[in-house]
């Protein structure tokens, strides 16, 4: 999986997120419920704001992957932001081989 954070910082302790992530099936599984979470970090590692985005795992994806994108406002001052941390939940429920 290939994963890209903007943030923006607009001002006045507001900003925006961009996230985009690309993966593919290639030897893998399709269908079933899948998702990765992005958490913004700030000082001493603190969690300041979580992301879920459920992934796309309709069909196999091959030649570049599939290109997911989830933007939005943050809830926290972007000046604060340290880090990010990503995490990929396991699959469940019914698969299908790729």
């Amino acid at each position: 999986m290939e994963i890209n954070v903007t943030v923006v910082d607009n001002g006045n302790g507001k900003g925006t997120y961009d996230i985009r992530f690309k993966w593919t099936g290639s030897g893998g599984t399709q269908k079933g419920s899948q998702s990765t979470t992005v958490t913004f970090k700030g000082a001493g590692n603190a969690s300041l704001q979580s992301v879920v985005i459920p992934i796309d795992r309709g069909g196999c994806y091959y030649n570049g992957g599939n290109l997911q994108t989830k933007n939005g406002d943050l809830i926290t001052d972007p000046g604060l932001i340290t880090g990010i941390e990503v995490t990929l939940s396991e699959v469940s429920g019914r698969m299908g081989v790729c």
